[in-house]
Formats: structure tokens, sequence, C-alpha cells
């Protein structure tokens, strides 16, 4: 991981080995207080990529065009806190309208 991330926060390990849903903050993991059972495919592509090379070019991006990158980087924070409600939502009632709304989000 430390290869293909540079510098790893421990998530994917945890969600690999533990299962759930966490949210990360730089510094700061926490797990999601309720995540309701999701049926989710993964497929490989077969497309190389490297985590490292990627965030370093968003990086790159950032301090380019700050004016126009911490926009984005706020809106992907308020879809992921938007995604987190719903998900606690989809606890107590698993609605087509709540995953009508994710599928939206994503």
């Amino acid at each position: 991981e430390q290869v293909i991330h540079g510098n790893p926060s421990g998530v994917d390990n945890a969600v690999s080995t533990w299962g759930g849903a966490l949210r990360y903050i730089p510094g700061k993991i926490s797990a999601l207080k309720s995540v309701p059972t999701l049926r989710i495919l993964l497929t490989n592509t077969k497309v190389p990529r490297s985590t490292k090379v990627l965030v370093a070019g968003v990086k790159a991006k950032l301090l380019k065009f700050p004016a126009v990158m911490e926009p984005m980087l706020t809106s992907i924070d308020a879809i992921s806190r938007e995604c987190e409600g719903i998900l606690e939502a989809m606890t107590g009632d698993p609605s087509q309208e709540l995953y009508s709304r994710l599928e939206a989000l994503v």
C-alpha cells in the first residue's frame, strides 16, 4: 500500500478487514454510525492506476488553480456528507426514494 498510495491513510485496509464505512479527514478516521447493507458490484477494469500519481495530480492542480479547485473540494465534501446522511436514513427506511437520491449523488 505504501508503494501504491505513497502515504496511505489506513482506511482501505480497515474497511477491507472489518467492513463498514469510514469517514476520513486528514489526521482523523471515524466510523459512520449506521450503514445499511448495500449490494455493490466491483469490477476490475484492468486499467492500472497509481493513487500516489493521482493524488499528486490533484495537489498540483490545487496549487496551480486554487480558486477553481477549492470550491470543487468543498463540493466533494458536501456530496460526501449528504451521502452519509442518506445512508443513515436508509438504516431505518431503505425506500426507493433514498436509493434514488444516493444514486443521483454518486
